[in-house]
């Protein structure tokens, strides 16, 4: 597992907690999407399950190199569609929440008694899409945990999780990545951006990576450019990207698509803070007339917009799932 990039002081007040002995059994990882909080959970765990020297996690020990590979049988990461250490359901299947039924699964691995960590260590991902069914049995796991975990709830909403579930648990507030450090983190994963995309990703890695997936940049661009003269139409954007293919295209398509909605919630992020006198930094100078110009609508229809953004890019994620 790779060091975190960015987030230095928070690494330090993780650090100074696991050496100080002062660590919650339970942490909420709480920030915008994309900005490292599930790395930073990954690192922060392993450093609990290394043999090795301080600092830790050492990256070289056996208990370092059997996680990043998959093979620590104590260390268990649960989400929609992801299940490390865990069984999976009989009647297991992807959706857009986090079912019961494998909280019930992380539950009985939590039962036993660890094989070489001193407690489990587990990362719930996406935390806030537990329905009401399994938020509550992860509750009980807070309230009565077994032996001496460490749970780390990672969320991009804070304010969907419970508040019994929130008050139960230590909250990590994480912010932006500076632009650089979002670079590196798309660069590392071997993207290619242009500096419009850098600037709209506005300091999320993930909404960088997401922007520069497929090799759409000219499609991005021809969608600024529609953006400048008004907001386009779903038809209009599904052709720019290609939603209108069909067969192995389909794939490539909806990845374009999700740049489209990345492009487009980035969009009005920029003109949320034209409105309120924020500077464009000077990639998105040649939009700078366009974006005052959607500053003129109210902040609540910008706020709706980009919220709209937001909700259709999970509903895209199932529709890629179904069609796969």
């Amino acid at each position: 597992m790779t060091a975190p990039v960015g987030h230095a002081a928070l690494l330090a007040r993780l650090a100074a907690e696991r050496q100080g002995g002062n660590w919650p059994s339970a942490y909420i990882f709480a920030g915008p999407a994309g900005v490292g909080k599930r790395r930073v959970a990954g690192w922060h765990l392993q450093a609990f399950a290394c043999t090795g020297a301080e600092p830790r996690p050492c990256g070289t020990c056996v208990a370092c190199r059997q996680l990043t590979g998959g093979n620590y049988p104590d260390y268990h990461v649960l989400g929609v569609r992801e299940l490390v250490n865990i069984p999976a359901p009989s009647d297991d299947e992807a959706r857009e929440e986090i079912t019961i039924r494998r909280i019930d699964a992380l539950r009985g691995e939590l039962s036993r008694r660890p094989y070489y960590a001193a407690g489990h260590l587990v990362i719930i991902d996406e935390a806030e899409r537990l329905n009401p069914h399994s938020a509550n049995a992860l509750l009980k796991t807070l309230e009565e945990p077994h032996g001496r975990p460490v749970i780390i709830l990672v969320t991009a909403r804070f304010h969907r999780l419970l508040a019994t579930i929130r008050s139960r648990c230590r909250t990590v507030r994480f912010g932006r990545l500076a632009p650089a450090e979002s670079e590196q983190v798309v660069r590392e994963q071997g993207f290619a951006y242009t500096q419009l995309d850098a600037a709209l990703a506005a300091g999320s890695a993930g909404r960088l990576a997401a922007l520069t997936a497929g090799g759409h940049a000219g499609a991005r661009q021809a969608l600024a450019r529609h953006l400048a003269t008004g907001e386009p139409g779903w038809w209009e954007m599904a052709k720019l990207f290609g939603l209108d293919k069909k067969g192995a295209e389909a794939s490539l398509a909806r990845q374009g698509a999700r740049a489209a909605l990345e492009l487009l919630l980035s969009w009005q992020r920029w003109a949320l803070r034209r409105k309120y006198g924020v500077a464009l930094p000077a990639e998105l100078a040649e939009y700078g007339d366009a974006l005052a110009e959607a500053a003129e609508a109210p902040a609540a229809v910008l706020a709706a917009r980009a919220e709209a953004a937001l909700a259709w890019l999970p509903r895209l994620e199932l529709y890629a799932n179904a069609a796969a």
